[in-house]
């Protein structure tokens, strides 16, 4: 079966190239079967490229060599510069409620696109039906006249709600006199529109959701009206759409490389046109990061995982948290194991040199577990979440029981976040967990694994402060056949110096003893271990630059 996914699209003005690259990409994996999208949610150039892409299997395709044949003075004429004596004259006509750029050709473009053979669809739902590809479409547009958000979708005209989300101020949409509502693009409230897809219902229902944005560049210099004034509108729509990307997560999240600017028309058609260019590249990239996404979210339900996205300890209702933690304190925290490993493995990203791939990624922190139960069934088990003794926060957790003894068998977790009495919001996270069927007495042994993404895990050690890396043991625990703690530093970053805390038991890990852990290319790796550990113990090493 083909994996189900939610596509999350950013808008972009000229970029809308690089952005068909992606879907033509996509559109590939999904007539090979591997894939099938679901649901879109776009701003302005995404969401063209989503309703285009909706239309059918090789919409895409069609519209970029029409886009192809247009010569660099049609496309001037479509998007004169404000900043030309042309646009100087036009921008006159601003002062009286008159748009720079007009939409009647592309009010063309898009109704000549959004066709399969004899079927035009022109209202949202139209993409819905067996006669274009099934994909419930959301297109984000932004209402000044009530200053909220607006999403047109079902029965809301097609081309009039794109061009309501793609209506750049003054170029396309100015005031107007009739008192009707101003609607204009959409990237000033949401540029990437993900909260319209991941209510946890929907991700069950049509597939995991995933952002298709650019990725952030550095600063630009301001010494024009012209600067200035894309500026202002891009950096308002940047800031619109941080906490989208934050909440998605690299593992979420493709990210466009283009070098096309938002108003470079003409320079998005000379990329169109290179043999080989960037057009080609950035479908290649996205092609392979999308194959390597389906074959993990594959692999994750094989192995019956369980992901949880966003920091519900950052959101949600603390008090019933602190409730809960207290239910498992009293009911189940006392339940005797055996445990024979714990580890915890962090791959500090933070670290990162700023020009490469890893570079503003959340650190990935992966702790596992293997124990067996005792006298007593074991029915639900918590989990400290990436704790922290600074602020930092949980973008994506992933976990999974395995029975070491039957490898295929699988288990029904269901989770709820938990807070210890006395945590602090941002700091302490703690998952309760479910399991369905329980764990019989003297079974297994079990092997639990936890992998999080974490923005600022390791924030003093980025910043040249000392930090650590630390397992919290319990009494129930028994006693711990070894607890591993490693840390993998990209390979240009300062040398880190690994101790045991006064106090912790333990001792440097060899680099035999590393031999066990997989150390990503570009990453060297260090690590401090300890044996026969009595639960109870907090087993803590330090870490600080030579």
């Amino acid at each position: 079966m083909p994996l189900n996914l939610q596509l999350a699209i950013q808008g972009g003005g000229a970029k809308i190239v690089a952005l068909m690259a992606t879907m033509e990409a996509i559109d590939d994996l999904q007539q090979s079967g591997k894939l099938r999208v679901t649901r879109i949610a776009g701003t302005s150039a995404g969401a063209m490229v989503g309703a285009i892409y909706s239309a059918g299997p090789k919409a895409i395709e069609k519209a970029r060599i029409r886009l192809q044949s247009l010569s660099a003075k049609q496309i001037r004429h479509l998007f004169p510069s404000p900043f030309s004596r042309k646009g100087l004259r036009l921008a006159n006509m601003v002062l009286w409620g008159n748009p720079l750029w007009s939409t009647l050709e592309i009010e063309e473009f898009l109704s000549d696109q959004l066709k399969n053979g004899s079927a035009s669809f022109h209202q949202i739902g139209h993409l819905n039906h067996p006669s274009a590809r099934e994909i419930a479409l959301k297109v984000v547009a932004t209402n000044l006249s009530s200053s909220k958000k607006e999403i047109h979708e079902g029965d809301d005209l097609l081309v009039p709600s794109l061009l309501n989300s793609a209506g750049l101020p003054y170029c396309f949409r100015t005031w107007t006199k009739s008192g009707s509502p101003v609607i204009v693009d959409g990237g000033i409230c949401e540029n990437l529109p993900s909260d319209e897809l991941d209510q946890p219902e929907d991700v069950k229902k049509f597939g995991r959701v995933v952002g298709i944005s650019f990725k952030p560049g550095g600063g630009s210099r301001i010494d024009s009206i012209a600067n200035f004034s894309v500026s202002l509108l891009e950096t308002a729509m940047q800031n619109s759409m941080q906490r989208a990307r934050q909440r998605l997560s690299g593992d979420y999240l493709f990210d466009i490389r283009t070098t096309i600017g938002t108003f470079e028309f003409e320079k998005a058609l000379e990329r169109l046109r290179e043999d080989r260019g960037e057009y080609d590249l950035i479908r290649s990239d996205a092609k392979k990061w999308f194959e390597e996404f389906v074959d993990r979210e594959t692999k994750a339900q094989l192995e019956g995982a369980r992901v949880l996205v966003g920091d519900p300890w950052g959101s949600q209702g603390l008090s019933m948290m602190d409730k809960l933690g207290e239910v498992y304190k009293v009911h189940h925290a006392n339940r005797r194991r055996e445990t024979s490993f714990c580890s915890l493995v962090v791959r500090a990203r933070c670290l990162a040199k700023k020009d490469s791939d890893d570079s503003g990624q959340p650190d990935i922190v992966k702790y596992a577990s293997e124990f067996k139960p005792k006298s007593e069934p074991i029915f639900c088990q918590r989990i400290h979440v990436s704790g922290t003794l600074h602020e930092s926060h949980t973008d994506r957790t992933q976990w999974a029981i395995r029975d070491l003894t039957q490898p295929e068998r699988r288990f029904r977790m269901i989770d709820l976040p938990i807070r210890t009495i006395g945590a602090q919001p941002g700091k302490d996270r703690e998952l309760l967990l479910f399991l369905d069927p329980p764990l019989a007495p003297e079974s297994g042994p079990y092997r639990f694994e936890f992998t999080d993404l974490v923005t600022g895990f390791m924030k003093p050690l980025s910043e040249g402060q000392p930090d650590d890396l630390f397992v919290l043991t319990s009494p129930s625990q028994g006693v711990i056949g070894q607890i591993d703690l490693v840390l993998m530093v990209p390979a240009g970053a300062p040398f880190v110096k690994i101790t045991g805390r006064n106090g912790s038991p333990g001792n440097q890990m060899s680099s035999e003893e590393l031999k066990r852990y997989e150390v990503p290319i570009g990453y060297r790796a260090m690590g401090w271990t300890a044996k026969n550990v009595v639960g109870g113990t907090e087993v803590r090493a330090d870490l600080s630059f030579l």
